[in-house]
C-alpha cells in the first residue's frame, strides 16, 4: 500500500474510533486496576481525558508526571511508572 493509502486507512479507522461512543456501563464491571498516567507538559484537554476516563472505571488512577508531556512518558518515566504499577497492584491485591 502506498504511504498515502495507508495514512488515508489509518486516518478512517483513528475518527471512527474518536467518534465511537463509549460504554461506560462495561468499563465499570473491569475489576482490575486502571493506571492513567499524564505529563505536566501535556494539553490541558490529555489531563481532562484521563480524569473523564478514570472515572469510568471502579478503580483508576490518574498520575501527573512532572516535567514531562505525553511524548516523554515512557522514557522519563519508565521508573516511576513501575513503581506506581508496583504500588497499585499491591494496594489492589491487600498486601
Amino acid at each position: 500500500m502506498e504511504a498515502e493509502g495507508l495514512k488515508n486507512a489509518f486516518l478512517g479507522v483513528w475518527r471512527g474510533y474518536q467518534q465511537a461512543p463509549l460504554d461506560r456501563s462495561r468499563l465499570r464491571q473491569i475489576g482490575s486496576p486502571v493506571y492513567l498516567p499524564v505529563g505536566e507538559g501535556s494539553a490541558p484537554r490529555m489531563r481532562a481525558q484521563a480524569e473523564c476516563l478514570a472515572s469510568c472505571f471502579p478503580n483508576a488512577r490518574v498520575e501527573t508526571y512532572e516535567g514531562a508531556s505525553h511524548f516523554d512518558l515512557p522514557f522519563v518515566g519508565a521508573k516511576r511508572l513501575a513503581e506506581g504499577l508496583n504500588r497499585m497492584w499491591k494496594e489492589s491485591s491487600g498486601r
